[in-house]
């Protein structure tokens, strides 16, 4: 999966692209809330099918929104497995719930530049930690194209083989610690370049929200999430 692409999708010209990032994020928390309310398998379903729509509907090719979508029902697959109490809908629902809002909030990350997020998470949020989430997403790309130079490297010198995984393992473990003592080095570098550059706690001010038509597009999809889940939270 080519993460960068996450980028160039975000900077595409489309309704939900024009939305102000404070709408779609409260559209965002709303479809969130209607997935957590949610006891019903086919609603959360529902849920989860109409959101991942909403992606490939701002472009974002199916097979990689599946995919990051994937990541998080996986790791809920996991945490179902480990947790496990023999109810196959108990287990189903949490897959569900975790697809449903990785799809809704993947609709925000795919059509929003990721400063704009931050920018607008300012407003709830204390200015430092705003800003070490900001340089954390972009550091996880740097360390990202780092490790594939690593991992070539790595790979044309000591001949990576699935029957030897010790011998792999043992080659691998250096570049890891190269890659780790790496990371700490270029934060320093990055921190000390931002004090002198006149960096006192703050990267970006908050923008004053001004509402928008298209605001009206994350705003509805989020209220009809929610009123799908709670017209249905009866017996």
């Amino acid at each position: 999966m080519d993460l960068w692409a996450i980028d160039r999708w975000a900077r595409r010209n489309g309704p939900l692209h024009r939305a102000a990032p404070q709408a779609k994020l409260a559209g965002v928390a709303l479809a969130l809330a209607a997935l957590s309310l949610s006891t019903r398998p086919e609603v959360v379903g529902a849920l989860a099918v109409a959101w991942f729509l909403v992606v490939i509907g701002t472009r974002v090719p199916a097979t990689a929104a599946l995919l990051l979508i994937g990541y998080a029902m996986g790791f809920a697959s996991l945490y179902a497995f480990l947790t496990w109490e023999g109810s196959w809908p108990d287990a189903a629902l949490l897959v569900m719930k975790a697809g449903g809002a990785a799809a809704s909030v993947l609709s925000l990350i795919v059509t929003t530049p990721y400063p704009e997020v931050f920018r607008a998470l300012r407003r709830w949020l204390p200015p430092l930690l705003v800003d070490a989430l900001l340089l954390t997403y972009r550091s996880i790309f740097i360390l990202l194209h780092r490790w594939e130079h690593l991992w070539d490297a790595l790979r044309l010198r000591h001949g990576f083989s699935r029957r030897h995984p010790v011998h792999s393992a043992r080659a691998m473990a250096p570049g890891l610690g190269v890659l780790l003592v790496g990371a700490l080095d270029r934060s320093e570098t990055l921190y000390d370049a931002m004090l002198l550059r006149g960096y006192r706690g703050r990267i970006t001010a908050p923008k004053r929200y001004a509402f928008r038509k298209e605001d009206l597009v994350p705003l509805t999809l989020g209220l009809l999430s929610l009123a799908l889940s709670m017209g249905t939270c009866g017996p």
